[in-house]
């Protein structure tokens, strides 16, 4: 029986691929040359033609990040890819303790172990050369192919003794032949699928490949592990709503609320499929082995010492995904941008027009007033549109820009309620705050997230924006009329550089808003002499009496942009004309001073103006003017001979708010659609993270890896305007999302008042993480307090099937060799690790 089984692992000898030069027919031989060289490039390029050493021990193959590379040629008439998996070693495990060959190789070969690659136990590897099919149209059917492919493998010229495998034949039955091969051994790598399997013996294989015939069944290292699998049934606790993530954020609850996306947008989905539980032990090898039996074990009753339990949940491949949902859409709609070349305030015409007319089925074309250019989505939102969804929108509009306002001024209070105060936090946090966007919770980052959730979610979401848009600039045009700050944005600063443009421009509005205000305050008796308070100081010549500080003119505001233009501009004036214009501000400081102080001199301007020109001289112990300002030709002293009396009032402004206010609304007023995605970008990005960045503290160590290069990549993008980067960015999001979505949903399903909650909370982490998580001994009375609800019934027993496992798996090693099986309802599957016999010294 044992040699049967051993032939239809894979009916391929040895022999057949070592004479494959002997065959009389060479048709196959360009074929032979040219996959051969495709595949020497590529392993040089990866870089393999050394032997890898790499240092692992028990702890750290469980905890390193596999790298996979991959890349496509060609075969033939069919596409393969060629992989090459291997742990990352990097400093941190530089180290861990060596493993000479032997104790590696009984770490590796004899146990089971926990989120790897499924070919480490399966084979009992840690790095191999992959040859698989690109698609299911694609696969290695012909035996002849499969010889030809593993001759082309060993005769590149390489020197590399990790294993080499190809998978062939269909596909669901995970066949694979390989080799592996050093200066003294070779090694055979088979695999194979039976729908059922009869007796064979463990002893009698062993036996045939080493030809050593004092094996005994206590030499072979035997190990097994019994999976109980629970299948979750429809249950409320594994529905997932996104509206998790801004549960505390008011504004975007309300906003979902306004725009009536409650019920059907709120992502609600079935995510938990079930749950795993994995018990290990070594066993006694008894030589004969049986399929799995279906016999009831009483698996608590199990001791501790002599077996492992493991605890997976069964997600289902994707989550809500909505968040980056959102960001794809935005971002296909961004790389179209320069088509959206109609200016806002046409398509609002346009929508306007048809609203006016009586007869809404005679406008099915645009007014001749109104330029609009083709633009597929947007020319056949402009033609579907009716009037009952036009009103809609401007109701919703008034609404959202109402709320809008409102939440700006009380920003959410949690932000991030996480106390981990590490440097890696920290680094987040400061990542995302350099970067050039708006704020997060700002008025700007409010109205970036609701037009991107508006053109996700809505069919003529253009429009929508639209009108949107052109709602929150008449409540910013309200706001400067009425003198009324725009909340959020600081009252008395300058624009920040480090902002968004768009950031910016508010910004600047705001100082337009604060000018206005303070020339509006101005009592009576301020009008006429400019005088704010008393300073400490006295008069030169009046000791007695004390300076008045006057009230100035600010100074002028700026955005990045006014400043290089402003910049550009002085480099073509000439150094007299510069000077003119520094001279305009300082005459007007002094024209102030000397209405708030009539009995003033020059030397009380430089006290209170520039102190640092007043100096104390030690000869002659008094005070006096600094050397510049002592000079004969000095610039100031002309200017304060030249200005007279007038207060700050009566002066002509230097900022003129009205006019300001009014170029810069007009500029954003009048931009295209196209524009408005530009603009918003950076800060509909920085919303989403901080969605997920207030999640902080429930975030696993490999996801706060994942976050903090998401906050690198955001900030670099965010200066470099890259669209790649943007996508790139969008991998990393979607995976810190759905962890999100599957720690909540664990929490919700399996969290209770257990005794040990921190312990409960740790695990959970870990299963968000789509992990297998270890039960330690003294723990497994609250993982049964955990799932109490879930896997055990009402008599207290678990529900796993009965109790009878869903599928069994055993690891036989002796030597170097190994051979793994797996059985379960759908058959059973074996791989073995074999030595060739004629490249194998016998043992002495």
């Amino acid at each position: 029986m044992s040699n049967s089984m051993i032939t239809n692992l894979v009916d391929l000898d040895t022999d057949t691929i070592d004479n494959i030069f002997e065959m009389d027919d060479f048709t196959n031989l360009t074929d032979f040359e040219r996959t051969s060289f495709s595949l020497e490039v590529i392993l040089r390029k990866w870089n393999i033609h050394v032997t890898k050493n790499t240092n692992l021990n028990k702890k750290n193959i469980e905890e390193i990040e596999w790298i996979e590379n991959s890349e496509k040629f060609s075969f033939k008439n069919i596409n393969l890819l060629i992989k090459y998996y291997h742990p990352k070693i990097g400093k941190i495990n530089e180290s861990t303790e060596k493993c000479d060959v032997p104790s590696y190789q009984n770490i590796i070969m004899n146990k089971f172990y926990t989120n790897v690659p499924e070919f480490v136990n399966k084979y009992g590897i840690i790095q191999w050369i992959l040859i698989c099919p690109e698609s299911e149209s694609n696969v290695i059917s012909s035996k002849d192919d499969l010889t030809l492919l593993m001759s082309c493998l060993e005769c590149c010229d390489i020197y590399c003794n990790i294993p080499f495998l190809i998978q062939f034949e269909n596909t669901f039955k995970h066949l694979f032949y390989g080799f592996q091969k050093n200066k003294y051994s070779k090694y055979e790598y088979k695999s194979c699928y039976f729908k059922t399997i009869s007796k064979f013996n463990i002893v009698d294989i062993f036996y045939d490949h080493f030809k050593y015939d004092t094996i005994k069944e206590s030499d072979i290292l035997h190990s097994s592990e019994f999976e109980y699998t629970y299948n979750l049934t429809k249950d409320k606790r594994s529905k997932y709503t996104f509206s998790y993530l801004f549960e505390n954020f008011q504004f975007m609850d309300q906003l979902f609320e306004i725009l009536k996306y409650d019920n059907d947008s709120k992502g609600i989905k079935n995510y938990i499929k079930g749950f795993k539980l994995l018990i290990q032990s070594d066993r006694q090898c008894n030589g004969e082995v049986n399929k799995c039996s279906n016999s009831k074990i009483d698996i608590l009753s199990i001791d501790n010492n002599l077996s492992k339990w493991l605890f997976h949940t069964k997600f289902k491949n994707d989550g809500s995904n909505f968040l980056t949902n959102i960001l794809k859409e935005y971002l296909t709609l961004f790389k179209d941008f320069e088509i959206f070349n109609t200016s806002i305030q046409n398509i609002l015409l346009n929508v306007n027009e048809r609203v006016s007319k009586k007869n809404f089925a005679n406008s099915l074309f645009f007014s001749e007033n109104v330029k609009i250019d083709s633009n597929n989505s947007l020319d056949l939102s402009l033609k579907t549109v009716t009037v009952e969804e036009i009103k809609g929108f401007q109701l919703n509009s008034k609404a959202i820009i109402k709320k809008l306002f409102s939440c700006a001024k009380h920003p959410p209070i949690k932000q991030n309620n996480s106390e981990c105060c590490d440097n890696e936090y920290l680094l987040i946090k400061i990542n995302l705050d350099k970067s050039k966007s708006a704020p997060s919770y700002s008025i700007i980052e409010f109205i970036s997230l609701t037009i991107s959730i508006i053109l996700y979610k809505e069919k003529h979401g253009i429009i929508f924006s639209c009108i949107l848009w052109n709602e929150f600039l008449n409540y910013l045009q309200n706001y400067f009329e009425i003198s009324k700050h725009i909340p959020g944005i600081p009252k008395k600063s300058q624009p920040i550089f480090s902002h968004s443009t768009l950031q910016q421009d508010i910004e600047f509005l705001q100082c337009c808003i604060n000018s206005k205000k303070k020339w509006s305050s101005f009592n009576d008796y301020q009008k006429y002499n400019g005088r704010s308070c008393k300073s400490k100081l006295t008069l030169y010549h009046y000791p007695n009496e004390n300076i008045y500080i006057p009230i100035l003119q600010d100074k002028i505001p700026q955005t990045e942009e006014m400043f290089h233009n402003e910049m550009e501009n002085m480099i073509k004036t000439s150094s007299e004309e510069r000077n003119v214009n520094q001279l305009i501000f300082l005459i007007s400081d002094m024209s102030a001073f000397k209405a708030a102080n009539p009995k003033c001199c020059f030397e009380d301007f430089i006290r209170w103006h520039s102190p640092n020109d007043w100096i104390f001289n030690n000869e002659n112990n008094k005070y006096e003017f600094s050397p510049r300002m002592s000079s004969k030709d000095n610039t100031w002293r002309k200017a304060w001979d030249e200005c007279i009396p007038l207060s700050v009032y009566k002066q002509k402004k230097h900022f003129n708010e009205n006019e300001e206010w009014k170029k810069t609304i007009d500029k954003i007023k009048n931009i295209t659609f196209g524009e408005l995605i530009s603009l918003i970008l950076p800060s509909v990005f920085k919303g989403m993270i901080q969605l997920l960045f207030d999640n902080f503290e429930k975030f696993s160590s490999t996801v706060n890896k994942k976050f903090k290069k998401l906050s690198i990549d955001f900030l670099q993008s965010t200066y470099e305007s890259n669209i790649e980067m943007y996508e790139n960015i969008l991998n990393d999001f979607s995976f810190i999302e759905n962890y999100i979505e599957r720690s909540f949903l664990l929490k919700s399903f399996l969290f209770n008042s257990g005794s040990d909650a921190s312990y409960i909370e740790h695990i959970l982490m870990d299963m968000a993480d789509n992990n297998t998580i270890k039960i330690e001994n003294n723990k497994r009375n609250e993982i049964k307090n955990l799932i109490e609800t879930t896997i055990i019934d009402k008599d207290d027993n678990f529900v796993f099937e009965d109790q009878i496992e869903s599928s069994k798996h055993d690891i036989f090693y002796y030597y170097n060799a190994r051979i793994y099986m797996s059985y379960s309802k759908d058959g059973s599957r074996i791989y073995s690790k074999l030595p060739v016999l004629n490249n194998i010294n016998k043992i002495n």
